[in-house]
């Protein structure tokens, strides 16, 4: 099937998908495995992480623009803690189906506050902030329960401690909501996936949310922005821009939703 794709991808043309194939064989062999000692601090704020389906059986990711606490600005560890989440994940949904397709909730404002008795945001990021924590026997492809606190920064001991005080991935829920990304960090981002995952995008919903956000501020100036991103007319069919998170169940049952956009 990856051939399939990219032949997809290429509109058909067989020489231009040889050259693809080997270009994304040559990337992956120069990007995995990756160390996660370059992004520890990334994986920890839970910008992206894969929780539930849509109503048409697609996993579903969720990127969060915005995140508690201050940024580094390393677009780097940003991009590869993203890419080592999604590939790991994507790589276990087709084991079982190579043909899965994934579906992107892309949140460029902040999250729905926690009602009383749920979770906060920070406490729900089910598998983006934990999920490198917990025991083998305990992950998968649809796994949804809760996971256990974040250990001490020195819990690997593979690991230095972080002494940065700016940087503790022990995010407080006092902490102010700030943008996590970039234009350019976006921009490479999205060539990434375009060309070493082509066809595995299944939709994309982009959410405005809360708070201002450094991309657009009405979904019509997001729609004429992802021109500049992408420049595909069959991709940038694929996103939905949406004003608020309850319009995420037209795609998404309530109950597969995170906290953080109003699931149950």
């Amino acid at each position: 099937y990856d051939i399939e794709r990219f032949v997809e991808e290429c509109d058909f043309d067989i020489k231009n998908t040889s050259v693809r194939l080997v270009q994304t064989a040559a990337w992956r062999g120069r990007t995995f495995p990756l160390d996660k000692r370059r992004f520890r601090i990334e994986l920890q704020n839970g910008q992206f992480f894969q929780q539930g389906f849509d109503k048409e059986k697609n996993p579903v990711y969720y990127f969060r623009n915005m995140c508690r606490g201050p940024w580094r600005g390393d677009e780097d560890a940003a991009i590869a803690a993203i890419l080592y989440r999604f590939d790991k994940s994507l790589t276990e949904f087709c084991r079982s189906n190579p043909y899965t397709r994934a579906t992107l909730i892309i949140l460029v404002g902040r999250p729905k506050d926690g009602n009383k008795g749920k979770r906060t945001g920070e406490e729900e990021v089910t598998a983006g902030r934990n999920e490198d924590n917990v025991k083998e026997e305990d992950k998968g492809p649809s796994s949804t329960k809760p996971r256990e606190a974040v250990p001490p920064d020195d819990a690997d001991t593979r690991i230095s401690p972080i002494k940065s005080t700016e940087n503790n991935p022990r995010i407080s829920s006092d902490e102010t909501w700030k943008c996590h990304s970039s234009k350019d960090m976006m921009d490479k981002l999205f060539a990434i996936l375009r060309t070493h995952y082509p066809s595995r995008l299944s939709k994309a919903l982009v959410v405005k949310g809360r708070g201002k956000n450094s991309f657009y501020h009405t979904n019509l100036e997001g729609k004429m922005k992802l021109k500049q991103i992408v420049d595909k007319q069959l991709i940038r069919d694929k996103f939905r821009f949406l004003s608020t998170t309850s319009e995420l169940t037209k795609y998404v049952p309530l109950e597969e939703l995170a906290t953080i956009v109003g699931g149950n």
